[in-house]
């Protein structure tokens, strides 16, 4: 399990990732598999249950092709939580929010500065 230990000196532990859809959910994928605490936030329950039902996708797949074991794949899952409550940003201590939604420069302002605590470190894609 040494190899799925979060890496690196900046200090992030957990991350908040706004949208479930391929990017999101990739993003949310690859930050648990390096061993970091992840939530998915996004508007929709339903965005949220696809968006995990393509990481158990992915992971499974990976299982089989024996590039990962189940018990990785289980903690890797384990890792990611879900909401639709943008205020559960605030669950991963401003370590790092990742926006991979759909938006313009106006809703992205709204997504960072007006959120429930300033983000000290983010990653914007915006699409």
């Amino acid at each position: 399990m040494d190899n799925l230990t979060p890496r690196g000196s900046m200090g992030i532990e957990r991350i908040a990732v706004l949208g479930a859809g391929q990017m999101g959910n990739g993003i949310a994928q690859v930050a648990a598999c390096a061993g970091y605490e992840v939530v998915m936030i996004d508007i929709k329950q339903d965005y949220l249950d696809n968006g995990l039902a393509a990481i158990e996708n992915s992971l499974s797949r990976v299982v089989k092709k024996e590039r990962m074991t189940q018990q990785d794949a289980d903690a890797t899952l384990a890792r990611i939580k879900t909401s639709t409550d943008r205020n559960d940003c605030s669950d991963v201590d401003d370590d790092l929010l990742s926006n991979s939604v759909f938006c313009d420069v106006f809703i992205l302002s709204i997504i960072i500065f007006m959120g429930p605590s300033p983000v000290n470190k983010v990653t914007i894609k915006i699409l």
